[in-house]
C-alpha cells in the first residue's frame, strides 16, 4: 500500500513539476508592434488582435466597459464646472457629468461635441467604432468636423 502511495505521490510531483515548467512567465506590459507602441495595461477593457503563428500583437482596440463607478454622477444639467456632452438634435438632452477620479458609461445618441468643465477629462464615442482619444485639460471645448453625430459612450475623470 506505502510502495502505491509512493508511486502516486511520484506521478503528481512529476506532473506539478511539468506544467511549472510550461507555464509562460507573465509580462507585465505587452506592446504591440504594430501600433505605435500600444500598451495591454491601459486599465479598461480592450480587444487584442495577435498574430496566430507569432503570437504578437497586431492591434488593440478599446472595448466599451459596462460598469461606471459611483465617483461620477450624471444628469441632463450642464452647469458651472461639470462636464457635458452636448446634444445635436432635438429631443436628446445634454449630458452634465461631475464628481472625482473615476468613469461613467452610458449610450448618448446624437453627440456633437463637449466641454471638460473643471476636470481633467476623457470622452469615449462610437461612429461606428469605440474611439477614447484626447484627455481633455479642464475648460476644454470640442466639437466634430463636419456636423458629425456621434454616440457617446463614457466620460472619464482623471487626477
Amino acid at each position: 500500500m506505502r510502495f502505491t502511495a509512493r508511486i502516486a505521490t511520484a506521478i503528481v510531483a512529476g506532473f506539478a513539476a511539468v506544467l511549472a515548467a510550461a507555464a509562460p512567465a507573465q509580462a507585465s506590459t505587452v506592446t504591440s508592434g504594430a501600433q505605435d507602441g500600444a500598451s495591454l495595461t491601459a486599465g479598461r477593457p480592450e480587444t487584442v488582435v495577435l498574430d496566430a503563428r507569432t503570437g504578437q500583437v497586431l492591434s488593440v482596440t478599446p472595448t466599451a466597459p459596462t460598469a461606471s463607478t459611483d465617483s461620477i454622477s450624471n444628469d441632463q444639467n450642464c452647469d458651472g464646472g461639470d462636464a457635458c456632452y452636448f446634444s445635436g438634435k432635438i429631443p436628446y438632452a445634454h449630458q452634465a457629468f461631475w464628481g472625482t477620479t473615476g468613469a461613467y458609461y452610458g449610450s448618448w445618441p446624437y453627440r456633437s461635441g463637449g466641454y471638460s468643465g473643471v476636470y481633467k477629462a476623457q470622452f469615449c464615442w462610437e461612429n461606428p467604432t469605440l474611439v477614447c482619444k484626447s484627455i481633455f485639460p479642464p475648460l476644454t471645448t470640442f466639437t466634430f468636423t463636419g456636423g458629425t453625430l456621434v454616440t457617446g459612450t463614457a466620460v472619464l475623470f482623471y487626477a
